[in-house]
């Protein structure tokens, strides 16, 4: 059973970026220490710190071969710093997390995976109490499934999208939601502190608001292909590895003849077909190979992906394949999973000020705000509703589309 931290969480996070988490903070059982105690605490530290490099230089000045040397002592130093409690560390030690519980346990309850063909690619917010759930679009693709409560699932399909905002609205039929509570506050100022909610009693991860909401450009979708002239249209000459093209089977050879039923007859009109999209949405090729008339799908890649600024911020970890193109973002310095997007974020006081919609760079992330996704499900629900209906009346009783009784408890994996 964990125990309540008695510390504020503001203070919690600032000492936790310090390094200097101080025991009661985790325990409770001792009384909490003033600010000049802690402050004493410190000083002690440092004193001992600066007596161990005077025993380093005067063992340095006699030559001794017995001397501590440089490396025993930065291993002290690291023993030092290192925080006697296990997980991560900073402002996503257990302990800060663990101050989050009560806050987001509200919020959890309108939060849910969503998994595509058996594997969780985002999570989702319930915004209605009737099956409906927003998340973002471009990563689900295939079987789309929701993992709520009590581990149930349930399937479900996607009844709207606003492209702009990278959203999806979706709907799930004969499961009962919580929907959630968007603030209606303005938006936290930069150096606010957020947390990004899941649905276990864990938060994900804490993080601090760096700039002030902004616009962030489209940098344009990217098939992955050299291409040149053909008297019969755009020809392509070359197909880099791991790319969208690679992905669709694209071939040298290949003559491009629309991208999504719009006609590219030349190479520019190629160019700038495939550059009006987003990186991570899904379009259709239509190709001749050889005395051949085919038909391929792909999901656009990202412009960037070659470049050294890509390559360093993917040291940190996977980015999201759309990370551009929105209106107005919150960005923050969580460190995020691509599938950990489409959730909620939260402030100190457990309002619910936004979604997380990428995870941008190695060190920033992407939230829109709560009037941008509330703006857009209103847009989308009056159109969905109907198409909702028309799905549900089309698909027998025996279908997979659960019933209250057919929606079960996810089993092992065998």
């Amino acid at each position: 059973m964990s125990v309540q931290p008695r510390w504020p969480l503001a203070a919690l996070v600032a000492l936790a970026l310090a390094g200097e988490l101080p025991d009661d903070a985790r325990t409770g059982e001792r009384p909490q220490p003033s600010s000049a105690s802690t402050a004493m605490r410190l000083q002690q530290q440092a004193d001992r710190n600066a007596d161990r490099r005077v025993e380093l230089a005067k063992a340095d000045e006699s030559g001794s071969d017995d001397r501590p040397g440089l490396l025993p002592f930065l291993r002290e130093q690291v023993r030092n710093r290192r925080n006697p409690y296990p997980g991560e560390e900073g402002k996503n030690h257990t302990v800060v997390k663990g101050a989050f519980r009560e806050i987001v346990a509200p919020v959890q309850k309108s939060t849910v995976e969503i998994l595509c063909d058996g594997k969780r690619r985002a999570l989702g917010i319930a915004v209605r109490r009737d099956g409906y759930v927003v998340s973002k679009a471009s990563e689900l693709e295939g079987r789309i499934t929701c993992r709520f409560h009590a581990e149930r699932e349930a399937d479900g399909r996607i009844v709207g999208r606003d492209d702009a905002n990278d959203l999806a609205l979706l709907k799930f039929e004969g499961v009962e939601l919580t929907p959630v509570r968007w603030s209606t506050d303005p938006v936290p100022p930069v150096g606010s502190i957020l947390a990004t909610v899941g649905r276990s009693e864990e938060t994900i991860a804490i993080g601090v608001i760096s700039t002030a909401p902004r616009r962030i450009p489209a940098p344009g979708g990217m098939l992955g292909i050299a291409v040149g002239q053909a008297d019969d249209g755009p020809r392509v000459e070359q197909v880099l590895d791991e790319s969208a093209a690679a992905k669709a089977g694209l071939q040298v050879n290949d003559v491009i003849k629309t991208i999504n039923n719009r006609e590219v007859r030349t190479r520019e009109s190629l160019i700038e077909t495939v550059g009006a999209f987003h990186p991570g949405e899904r379009v259709r090729l239509r190709i001749v190979r050889g005395e051949s008339e085919l038909e391929l799908a792909t999901t656009l890649g990202n412009r960037s992906l070659n470049s050294r600024r890509e390559f360093q911020n993917r040291l940190g970890g996977e980015l999201s394949t759309r990370r551009g193109g929105f209106e107005e973002v919150l960005q923050h310095d969580t460190v995020l999973r691509p599938r950990d997007c489409g959730g909620p974020i939260v402030d100190l006081d457990g309002r619910v000020v936004g979604m997380n919609i990428a995870r941008a760079e190695r060190v920033a992330s992407f939230a829109l705000p709560a009037k941008v996704v509330q703006a857009s499900v209103e847009r989308l629900l009056p159109a969905a509703a109907p198409v909702a209906s028309r799905a549900a009346d089309r698909v027998p009783s025996s279908s997979a589309v659960p019933s209250p009784s057919a929606v079960k408890p996810r089993t092992a994996a065998k």
